[in-house]
């Protein structure tokens, strides 16, 4: 691994880290906001949204993750699943009134702001950050969008199939 990708790596797990409390007082995981999201987002379309949909905007390769994660949310109410009347083949995957409200708990409390540029301020019993981890955090927050359009063009060069956009992205699908 090079040290672009490591720290990738490293950055993405860190930012995890820093949530992951956040997440748990909301019962969720980001995975989880990820999949409530998509499903939300596609569902607004009026026709219900195949599994096999939710992993093409998900950019999961491997069906079988999202049939687990799936089968977690149908255990906690927040999804239902039942087979397609159009195609036979494929499942059909809706929120529920309980996971809509889960959704709606997640986003007030990561959008606001923008959850990703006040996070060492806000995080649940996170420390205050020392003078130099606020410069650091500061030199982010002023380079984002690049940053962003930088990761932008990462995942099309290394064919990402991951369609989900968040509505605070500066670039809108």
């Amino acid at each position: 691994m090079d040290r672009i990708f490591f720290g990738l790596k490293r950055a993405f797990h860190s930012s995890l880290r820093v949530a992951r409390r956040d997440f748990k007082e909301l019962g969720l995981t980001a995975a989880r906001m990820d999949l409530l999201y998509a499903l939300d987002r596609a569902g607004r379309k009026k026709r219900p949204v195949w599994q096999s949909q939710l992993r093409r905007i998900l950019g999961y390769t491997a069906r079988s993750t999202l049939t687990e994660m799936l089968g977690a949310l149908e255990v906690l109410g927040w999804t239902r699943r039942k087979r397609s009347l159009r195609d036979g083949r494929q499942r059909e995957v809706e929120l529920t009134r309980a996971g809509r409200a889960k959704l709606t708990d997640a986003v007030y409390h990561f959008l606001p702001g923008s959850w990703a540029f006040e996070a060492p301020d806000v995080a649940k019993d996170w420390r205050p950050l020392l003078p130099a981890e606020i410069e650091a955090w500061e030199a982010y927050a002023n380079k984002a969008e690049r940053l962003d359009k930088i990761l932008s063009n990462f995942r099309f060069a290394l064919r990402d199939t991951g369609s989900l956009r968040y509505p605070w992205y500066a670039y809108e699908d």
